[in-house]
């Protein structure tokens, strides 16, 4: 049986500010598909409010989302972690770049202390 690639492509830190995402200034934290060249638009506007710097998993489409007749990801324990790690990374520069954790809620102490 032909074994599939990953369909995890990256995962983004992506700046969220004054109503947009800069994509084009995105950290690629994790690279599982080298042929990810970077996003097509140098900023996206967000339809959420809030400053802060988000995780994005970049995904390819995969024949499981035919199958279930919806995009689905079976995630991987290593990928989790992957998931987690970027969030802790994207808490502390949030902290960087405003002054105060995601929402006022929390800082780079409660983070860590997790």
């Amino acid at each position: 049986m032909k074994r599939l690639k990953m369909r995890e492509r990256v995962i983004a830190l992506i700046v969220r500010k004054d109503g947009y995402f800069y994509t084009g200034e995105a950290d690629l934290f994790r690279i599982y598909d080298p042929t990810f060249t970077g996003f097509p638009y140098k900023k996206v506007r967000a339809y959420r409010k809030g400053n802060g710097v988000g995780v994005a998993l970049i995904l390819k489409p995969s024949k499981i989302d035919e199958d279930f007749g919806v995009p689905t990801l079976f995630i991987t324990e290593k990928l989790f972690w992957d998931i987690y790690e970027a969030f802790r990374v994207s808490d502390q520069l949030t902290y960087n770049l405003l002054g105060r954790g995601f929402k006022s809620i929390r800082t780079p102490d409660e983070i860590f202390m997790e």
